[in-house]
């Protein structure tokens, strides 16, 4: 009787252990198998995975997808708990959908460079601690890595937008370098990101959108670039560490939105190098104590500009400064007649281009210039007093002239 039994429970176990290894098919031209010893799932064939393809419920701890796979499909790994490690071939080309959303001991993922599309929720709430993205990157989904554990990101130049929730509550990010080519930071992109401490934006960045960085608690610093056009509502709000913002000479002029750094209260220095005030949409821009406390450089020439555009005029300390005062100090501007009719003859070494601005900010003409002369025709200008603004190679100076 007790060798019955023991033949039966033998009989039983054999059986389990055929069903544990297990294969099927996940794409037109696509299979997969299971190795129940290493919980390993091999996917194998060429051409697109289907999106929720079925791996008959199995406990997958290693996921190898070899040449010739071009996608992973929507919630193919969609909250396996148990998975650690995933290998992505140099064949992929698109990341559906929740592929890896919730994969919580997943650490660490390589993304090669032949993926163009990584979908929304595509790895939201992995363990993810190191990531690698490809070269080739174009597209991201909103949620792509929000809620991961990742403490450095390098973006690729190929990607231009990064979209909403990204990269949100990704509390361990300490480092992230934007690349060459960024044009647009979207709506709460790094929202409650606690862990980082400076931002440098590329040349390229235009846009950073409402609460692209709110709550970013532990963040000192912000360096902004040229090419800025539009900073977001609440952008940097309840970053109440940071001590210094620094816009450059920008190439037109940028709109700051409501509250974009409100409850900033620590911040020390602003360094404002463009002789067109920003718009600042309202005086919620900034918290209290900055007018109050901090120190707004701007351009030598500026500050009467600074001194009577909107919001810029409440800050109690404005010094005039060059961005590089020692190739400044030696340099001379000379702008005549003055007053005039018609005309202006501008001489400075070094010329680049010249601005025409209103004393309360506008910019009434602009053009380019070379050499050490260039003239300028005022003659459309109503009468009034002017700014002629000169961008040099070493820097910007300003002259007061009055058009009769």
């Amino acid at each position: 009787m007790k060798k019955t039994l023991l033949t039966i429970i033998a009989i039983a176990l054999m059986a389990l252990t055929a069903k544990a290894d297990d294969s099927g098919q996940c794409g037109d031209n696509l299979t997969w198998s299971y190795e129940s010893s290493t919980k390993t799932l091999t996917i194998s064939g060429t051409g697109e995975m289907w999106d929720n393809p079925n791996f008959n419920n199995c406990i997958i701890a290693t996921v190898i997808i070899e040449d010739g796979v071009t996608s992973i499909g929507a919630k193919a790994f969609y909250y396996n708990a148990n998975l650690t490690s995933a290998s992505i071939p140099n064949t992929v080309v698109s990341i559906g959908d929740y592929a890896f959303d919730h994969c919580d001991y997943l650490t660490s993922i390589t993304i090669p460079d032949s993926v163009t599309t990584i979908g929304e929720h595509a790895f939201f709430a992995t363990g993810i601690e190191s990531l690698t993205l490809g070269n080739s990157l174009s597209s991201i989904g909103e949620h792509a890595f929000s809620g991961c554990n990742i403490k450095t990101v390098s973006i690729p130049n190929s990607l231009k937008t990064i979209p909403s929730f990204a990269f949100c509550t990704c509390l361990q990010l300490e480092t992230i370098d934007f690349g060459d080519s960024l044009v647009a930071i979207d709506s709460e992109a790094f929202c409650w990101c606690s862990a980082l401490k400076t931002l440098s934006f590329p040349n390229t960045l235009q846009t950073v959108g409402d609460l692209a960085f709110w709550d970013c608690h532990s963040l000192e610093s912000v360096e902004f670039s040229e090419s800025l056009e539009h900073i977001g509502e609440s952008a940097f709000d309840l970053c109440v560490a940071l001590k210094s913002v620094s816009f450059p000479e920008l190439l037109s002029q940028a709109d700051i939105g409501y509250s974009a750094f409100s409850t900033c209260n620590d911040i020390l220095e602003i360094n404002c190098m463009s002789s067109t005030p920003p718009n600042c949409i309202s005086i919620d821009v900034f918290g209290h104590r900055p007018y109050l406390y901090a120190t707004l450089y701007v351009p030598i020439g500026c500050k009467s500009l600074y001194m009577n555009a909107p919001v810029w005029k409440e800050f109690i300390n404005i010094v005039e400064t060059a961005d590089s005062a020692e190739e400044m100090q030696d340099v001379e501007i000379s702008v005549y007649p003055n007053p005039a009719s018609d005309f202006l003859n501008v001489t400075c070494e070094n010329l680049k281009s010249l601005e025409i601005i209103t004393i309360d900010g506008k910019v009434m003409k602009e053009q380019s210039a070379s050499g050490s002369s260039t003239n300028v025709d005022i003659s459309a200008l109503p009468s009034g007093i002017y700014i002629v603004r000169v961008v040099t190679e070493h820097g910007a100076l300003t002259k007061e002239v009055v058009k009769r």
